[in-house]
């Protein structure tokens, strides 16, 4: 007996056997485009959507959570709004990079400082679109570290370095923080924090700094002395001039009454002795205790 031939096979399937495979295979069809369609944006992030017929990148983001998209004309990129840091250090193990990363400026008058910097920013959803279209999603190495190194240079060149490192660091870092957020902001970052960590020098400058301080103290102990001794001078004519008057006191008793010799004499050579001048002017002495 002869086995049917395939297509003998294919004229013998039931309508609706095909029908049913043809619904199966549209339905796998359907799930297919649907998974491609459903879009699921992580926690801490936002989806821009770039249209690939109609006008590329699109001002509308998509938030956390599930969307639908056309998957034949529309990419979704996502782009992280947590807040981040960047640090840019001159210590070999510290900041993203490896090595030395710090900021090389010149003061007004001329001196280099290495400045280590942290920046703290996020992404603002509301701009992401916009941060993406120009700059793009390296915008760390093509917009904050340059917009950083800029701002530190501009404002180190509008101190003296002597200012730079003592009163006037809290105001520099102030200034930094308003011109980096005033400059990253029309592009779509928030600043949430700028620190200037530290400011070294060259050696050189280092030693001149420690000589001065040196100096310093010198004078400061030099001052010190003088006022010692100006207060010890002070203290030495107050009695001279205890002396002077005392001395005139006693003077003036001897002239108004030669007894007084006598009983100085008594206090000198006894004080223990208390002196006795009688009526006939003689001066008699007896100790204390005695009758």
């Amino acid at each position: 007996m002869r086995k049917p031939a395939p297509e003998d096979l294919q004229l013998t399937l039931p309508k609706v056997s095909r029908r049913r495979v043809l619904v199966v295979v549209g339905v796998l069809a359907g799930l297919g485009i649907l998974r491609s369609a459903l879009v699921v944006v992580p926690a801490g992030t936002v989806g821009v959507l770039f249209n690939r017929l109609h006008g590329g990148v699109q001002s509308q983001v998509l938030r956390e959570g599930m969307s639908l998209v056309n998957p034949v004309t529309t990419t979704v990129v996502p782009i992280s709004i947590r807040a981040h840091t960047y640090t840019m250090s001159n210590a070999e193990t510290e900041g993203q990079v490896r090595g030395r990363d710090g900021i090389e400026a010149k003061t007004k008058d001329g001196q280099i400082v290495n400045c280590d910097v942290t920046l703290r920013y996020a992404v603002d959803p509301t701009k992401a679109a916009t941060l993406y279209r120009d700059v793009g999603l390296e915008f760390v190495a093509k917009l904050v570290l340059p917009t950083i190194r800029s701002a530190v240079r501009d404002a180190a060149a509008q101190y003296p370095v002597d200012v730079v490192y003592s009163e006037k660091r809290e105001e520099l870092a102030r200034a930094l923080t308003a011109t980096i957020s005033a400059r990253l902001a029309p592009r779509g970052l928030v600043v949430e924090e700028f620190l200037l960590r530290n400011i070294s020098f060259t050696p050189e400058y280092a030693q001149a700094i420690e000589s001065k301080q040196i100096e310093q103290q010198n004078a400061f102990r030099k001052q010190y002395e003088l006022a010692v001794a100006a207060k010890e001078a002070d203290r030495q004519r107050i009695a001279a001039e205890g002396d002077a008057q005392a001395n005139d006191i006693r003077g003036g008793a001897l002239r108004a009454d030669p007894r007084v010799i006598q009983y100085e004499y008594l206090r000198k050579v006894a004080p223990n002795v208390k002196a006795v001048v009688l009526e006939s002017g003689e001066v008699r002495s007896e100790s204390f205790g005695k009758r």
